[in-house]
């Protein structure tokens, strides 16, 4: 949303500048001018939850794609589980939800404790550790799964050898690998 222009109001108040009554109009006009901005920040505060919520959607729609593939491919599928990304999508989540605090707001609501945002920090230090631990134990597992390919591969070369050495020479035809 564009931001828009501010109009201007000049009343004649008179020949007194200094009366109560210009000071109350011009105490009103404030006010109401500050009404105005609050709701111009109020509107592309919705404006952006809107966007949010869009995203959201999008990567709820792929996250529910990923997991009916992973559910037709069977127990064999060892794809991305998505783990490695929920706790960074939570995070900007939640940081995105949060909303931005007026004065009128900061008064009524003391700030989150120091301790309170530490023990949010561990615990997502937690999320990670235990992230990079199954990561790395997939990256064993699928290195693992290679070295046994890799050595049955080995074992498959060395029998077809054997078996053509075992023909005669006009019968050998040529091995590609």
């Amino acid at each position: 949303m564009a931001a828009r222009g501010y109009t201007v109001l000049i009343l004649p108040l008179g020949s007194a500048l200094g009366s109560w009554d210009a000071l109350r109009g011009f105490l009103r006009l404030r006010r109401l001018q500050g009404l105005e901005r609050e709701r111009d920040a109020l509107l592309q505060g919705l404006e952006l939850a809107e966007r949010l919520r869009a995203w959201c959607q999008r990567h709820l729609q792929a996250a529910q794609r990923r997991r009916r593939h992973a559910q037709r491919a069977g127990a064999d599928y060892l794809g991305d589980s998505g783990s490695d990304h929920s706790c960074l999508l939570l995070a900007k989540i939640q940081e995105g939800s949060t909303p931005p605090c007026s004065h009128q707001d900061q008064a009524r609501d003391p700030p989150v404790p120091l301790w309170k945002r530490l023990e949010f920090q561990q615990q997502t230090l937690s999320v990670l550790r235990e992230q990079n631990r199954l990561l790395i134990k997939e990256a064993s597992a699928k290195s693992e799964r290679i070295a046994r390919l890799e050595r049955e591969k080995a074992l498959l070369v060395q029998l077809l050898r054997e078996t053509q050495g075992g023909r005669s020479t006009a019968h050998r035809a040529p091995m590609f690998l």
